[in-house]
C-alpha cells in the first residue's frame, strides 16, 4: 500500500467518524431543564421556585413539581428570574405614550 492509498483511507475514516459524531451529538443534547428559578409565565401566577423543561428547543413544561427526565441536562438557576415564552425586546406594543418627554427647545432671543 502506498502513501496515497493510506492517506485516502485515513480521510475516509475521519469523514465517517465525523458524520457519526454529528448524528449522535444532537440526539444527546435534546432535553434541557432549568430549575430552582423564579418563573413568571405569560398566563399563570408566578412560581417562586420552579423548573422549565425544554425539548428540541421548545418549552414543554413549566412547573414547581417537574419530573426531570433521566437524559436531561440540568442547569441550576437559583437567584435568577425566567420569563418562558417568546419575547420581542424591540417593540413598542403596549406603550400608550413614549417613556421619554419631548425635547424642550429654549430660545435665547425674545420677541419684541
Amino acid at each position: 500500500m502506498n502513501k496515497s492509498q493510506t492517506f485516502r483511507q485515513r480521510c475516509w475514516i475521519v469523514m465517517i467518524a465525523s458524520f457519526a459524531a454529528a448524528q449522535i451529538a444532537p440526539a444527546m443534547a435534546q432535553v434541557l431543564v432549568l430549575e430552582n428559578a423564579e418563573i413568571i409565565p405569560v398566563s399563570a401566577k408566578p412560581i417562586k421556585k420552579g423548573s422549565i423543561l425544554i425539548r428540541d428547543g421548545k418549552i414543554v413544561a413549566v412547573s414547581n413539581q417537574l419530573e426531570v427526565p433521566f437524559n436531561a441536562k440540568v442547569i441550576d438557576c437559583s437567584g435568577k428570574t425566567l420569563f418562558p415564552g417568546m419575547i420581542d425586546v424591540h417593540t413598542a406594543r403596549g406603550m400608550d405614550q413614549p417613556n421619554e418627554s419631548p425635547p424642550v427647545i429654549y430660545s435665547c432671543y425674545s420677541r419684541q
